[in-house]
């Protein structure tokens, strides 16, 4: 191949690995990374050839390949500026030419030491930098063909600093040092570009462009007309509610998860309760959650922080299902877990409502949540003053640590008498009312209603 078509190859970005034996090298390149060659692998063409860093040249092979191809392109080197020197002759007789063909000449010099520069700057770049000029080019309608556009990051560049080994084929010059002026593309290539008209009467100083108005969020609003195309904005639209239809979905899952204590969790089966009931349980709930863990193939189920009374109560329900239950860990993080055995009974709402009826409290608040377990207001503090020792937080049941009415009392005398008894309902044989009150659950907040 020559030279001028090797050329191509200096875009090429470089291989990070080798491929196989390198059967020969074509070019060399230097850059800031230090020397690379363009080599071709065994069973390869020239067309497959691409570029290697000289670290991963370091067998026998590959060194003696290197030492050859260094040694034909000092031969080549010293050929061309033979040639060159050859070239040059002083003859009296062209002291009478014109001075329209000494300006002919010096402008072509001067086009071969620009394209010159041109050269070895984008030599001296790193394939990042030629890939993202290249792209800024294709974006202005400039093509990418050739590298027009330069970062002024790249600065000046002096030609005593550039290695002269990518292009031994373009006579040296006289001049010890010329720069780069600027990062600007050539005038005649720009006029012709906009000659052209790339951008369809584009104006870079109309600011009321529709790119540049602000866009709402949600709902997209109209095309406007002069983009509208309607078969590109059905397939917008379409796309937009999927999308939103599928976030919609999305969320529910997450709130369904949530709700179960479930979101985040491994064990998709095994509800976490410390999220499920977040500001404690009622005696409900505590059923529900028990015959769920009855029911299911779990051995364990653990019950939010709970002080010690409240515990009790757990571990109470627990023996009466003959489950065994421990509780874990300290302070305010304390709980208790219930656990099957094998002599653990079925689920039975009678044994449950047996045991519910002995107990008073009716809502468990957790202990590791702030204002948990504590009695709120003292007359003196904010938050309402006196009102708040006795107001109820949200998700508590009213009367729930109310104490049960004792045998003194005259109207649990009279039931008594007529035949009631403690954990039985009212009302005659075949006509029983219900065994608990109907719970009247306080809601404070918003959260839940929807």
């Amino acid at each position: 191949w020559q030279s001028s078509d090797l050329q191509d190859f200096d875009t090429l970005s470089t291989s990070s690995d080798m491929a196989g034996t390198i059967a020969r090298i074509l070019r060399k390149r230097t850059r800031p990374n230090g020397v690379q060659y363009l080599v071709v692998y065994e069973d390869s063409n020239n067309d497959e050839a691409r570029w290697l860093h000289s670290s991963f040249l370091v067998g026998e092979g590959d060194l003696a390949l290197i030492a050859t191809f260094e040694e034909n392109w000092a031969s080549r080197s010293k050929n061309a500026d033979e040639g060159s020197n050859s070239d040059v002759s002083f003859d009296d007789d062209d002291e009478d030419e014109d001075d329209s063909d000494d300006d002919d000449e010096d402008e072509d010099e001067d086009f071969e030491d620009e394209k010159d520069l041109i050269q070895r700057k984008v030599d001296s770049m790193s394939d990042e930098a030629i890939a993202r000029l290249l792209a800024k080019q294709e974006e202005l309608g400039m093509g990418s063909h050739e590298l027009l556009l330069f970062d002024d990051d790249d600065g000046d560049i002096d030609v005593d600093d550039l290695d002269d080994d990518f292009a031994p084929q373009i006579r040296q010059k006289s001049r010890s040092s010329r720069k780069s002026k600027g990062s600007f593309p050539s005038a005649s290539v720009m006029a012709d570009v906009l000659a052209q008209d790339p951008y369809n009467g584009f104006d870079v100083m109309d600011f009321e462009r529709p790119s540049l108005r602000r866009k709402p969020k949600g709902r997209p609003g109209p095309v406007p007309f002069e983009l509208s195309d309607d078969d590109m904005e059905a397939h917008l639209r379409t796309t937009w509610e999927a999308d939103r239809s599928k976030k919609r979905l999305k969320k529910a899952e997450r709130e369904a998860l949530r709700a179960q204590g479930l979101l985040g969790k491994k064990n998709k089966f095994k509800p976490d309760l410390k999220v499920k009931y977040n500001e404690g349980m009622s005696l409900l709930q505590i059923q529900e959650e028990i015959r769920a863990f009855l029911n299911s193939p779990h051995n364990s189920r653990p019950f939010p922080p709970m002080d010690k009374k409240d515990r009790a109560v757990v571990h109470s329900i627990g023996g009466a299902f003959r489950l065994n239950s421990k509780s874990i860990g300290s302070g305010k993080q304390r709980f208790t877990t219930l656990i099957k055995t094998s002599r653990t009974a079925e689920y039975d709402a009678t044994t449950f409502d047996r045991v519910a009826s002995g107990i008073s409290r009716r809502f468990l608040p957790r202990m590791d949540k702030r204002g948990a377990g504590k009695t709120r207001g003292g007359g003196l503090g904010g938050g309402g003053g006196r009102n708040a020792a006795v107001s109820y937080r949200d998700g508590e049941v009213v009367g729930a640590t109310a104490p049960e009415i004792g045998s003194e009392n005259r109207g649990r005398a009279m039931l008594e008498k007529m035949g009631w008894s403690s954990g039985t309902a009212l009302g005659a044989m075949n006509n029983k009312g219900i065994l608990q009150p109907v719970a009247h659950v306080v809601k404070t907040t918003k959260s839940g209603l929807g």
